[in-house]
């Protein structure tokens, strides 16, 4: 029950940094117009996504858990229309983290963050890619990425609590 608990801290710290990039009708400067196709794809993926996080948050686990698998799969279907969407790369990867396979979760936060220029995102980013290296057991790679997150955004307390979450977790182990 403890190592649960933990992985809920965990996952609660990553989850209050996921609201970057959720807004589906606002694509990023570089970004193109978005279909409406793709657009209704992000919105419900995004709503699937709240909805199951705070299932998890009410402790419905199960619900969580296909919701959460509901959000996946419209986040895939939306990055087949738009391979490098930002939003769908997040929701993607912040949905892989609630379900539990980093390693899909470690390829969408690395592809955003190698072409994220602003440091506060940045930083959001490596507490995201943090949090799949904790779930792997990676604890070189999470501080790391969490330490170039503090170096970015020193005032984060999201970061810090992100931080003390995962050394806990990893300290159980």
């Amino acid at each position: 029950m403890r190592t649960q608990l933990s992985w809920m801290v965990v996952l609660a710290c990553a989850a209050a940094i996921c609201q970057f990039g959720m807004a589906a009708e606002k694509p990023a400067e570089n970004q193109p117009i978005r279909s409406r196709e793709l657009v209704e794809l992000l919105n419900k993926g995004n709503e699937l996504f709240l909805s199951g996080r705070s299932c998890y948050a009410d402790g419905k686990n199960e619900t969580g858990l296909a919701k959460m698998k509901d959000a996946a799969q419209a986040f895939i279907a939306a990055l087949k229309l738009a391979p490098d969407d930002e939003v769908a790369l997040n929701g993607l990867g912040s949905a892989c983290l609630f379900l539990n396979l980093p390693d899909a979760a470690l390829k969408c936060f690395t592809a955003l963050i190698e072409r994220e220029t602003e440091s506060k995102v940045k930083a959001i980013l490596l507490g995201r890619r943090a949090a799949a290296y904790a779930q792997l057991g990676n604890r070189e790679e999470a501080f790391k990425d969490l330490n170039e997150a503090e170096k970015l955004d020193p005032e984060s307390t999201t970061i810090k609590e992100l931080k003390a979450a995962i050394e806990e977790r990893l300290a159980e182990k």
